[in-house]
């Protein structure tokens, strides 16, 4: 269930992972996605950057280095090459699927110089439609590293930590912490209710629980009222501190036995868990101000005056 019921609280509460200064420009990266759509997108990325610069390098590119996982033609897929590709998966989505992720990847590189192979006997670099492509991807490059470098110089830790100081009180909201024990039935629950105290409740979680936070003693930490399923909300912020709650709770998850350990009617998340939002806000912001700054400093001139402001669409 916690996968499911976790997946309910609002990304303010949960630990972002992979944000990189990427995200803000490219919408790259996404929490909690699945592991077969992350590869989806790392290659994706990988064949509309890497394919057109191997393509127009005609045999010149990296081979690689370690080990030779695979050969397709008699050119070699280095472990390198995979490597790369897994190091852009956060490790956490992973959960012992790394040799099945790993060869999912090779077949994808596979795939790659198949049809890289297939582009230079086809000559594709000679097509007009190619060049132009690959000019508006050489131009996003570019752009990729100029922006890179000024985000880099700019969304430091030192100026997140400040950012958070300085705003963290407006980012305070009513939260409980709690633990639960989720089992499939109510009898189940209520049999659970009989025993369960304080001091006992996680080593009941962890052998009682259905739960992937079983191993946690039920864990399920800090949580505003809305982030979470509405039933399961109103009992954890009905119930006082420290107590069981009198009444299991139902839910499409299951039944689940409820303890809430701590209330503060103003928490403010950790520093850690709201940095990923606060480095692509952080970012967006040096990107605005920096296209800005280029635009101020430079000429442009418009065709047209329409062009320049365009009207905004009639209301309907």
């Amino acid at each position: 269930m916690d996968g499911g019921l976790q997946s309910c609280i609002s990304n303010g509460m949960v630990m972002a992972t992979g944000a990189g200064i990427c995200q803000a420009l490219v919408r790259f990266l996404r929490n909690n996605k699945r592991i077969d759509d992350m590869i989806n997108r790392v290659f994706g990325k990988m064949m509309m950057v890497s394919a057109a610069v191997l393509l127009v390098a005609c045999g010149g590119e990296d081979a690689g280095t370690g080990a030779t996982l695979a050969t397709v033609n008699g050119t070699p897929i280095k472990e390198s090459r995979v490597g790369e590709q897994l190091a852009q998966i956060p490790a956490e989505l992973l959960q012992g699927r790394e040799a099945d992720v790993r060869r999912q990847l090779l077949d994808r590189l596979i795939d790659q110089e198949l049809v890289a192979q297939e582009a230079k006997r086809l000559k594709v670099t000679q097509d007009a439609e190619y060049k132009k492509q690959l000019e508006q991807v050489e131009l996003q490059m570019q752009a990729n590293a100029v922006i890179n470098k000024k985000v880099n110089e700019a969304v430091t830790v030192e100026k997140l930590r400040e950012a958070y100081e300085a705003s963290k009180l407006q980012r305070a909201f009513p939260a409980v912490k709690a633990k639960h024990i989720l089992v499939p039935t109510e009898a189940e629950a209520r049999a659970i209710m009989q025993v369960a105290t304080p001091q006992n409740f996680s080593d009941l979680a962890k052998t009682k629980s259905k739960g992937p936070s079983a191993q946690q003693g039920g864990d399920l930490g800090w949580f505003r009222r809305e982030a979470m399923i509405p039933e399961f909300a109103s009992v954890a912020f009905a119930t006082p501190i420290g107590t069981v709650a009198t009444t299991p709770v139902k839910t499409q998850f299951g039944w689940h036995v409820v303890l809430v350990e701590d209330r503060n009617d103003k928490y403010v998340p950790p520093f850690e868990q709201i940095e990923p939002q606060l480095r692509q806000e952080m970012t967006e912001q040096v990107l605005q101000r920096y296209l800005g700054e280029l635009r101020k400093g430079a000429t442009i001139t418009y065709a047209e005056p329409a062009a320049a402001a365009a009207p905004a669409p009639a209301a309907k």
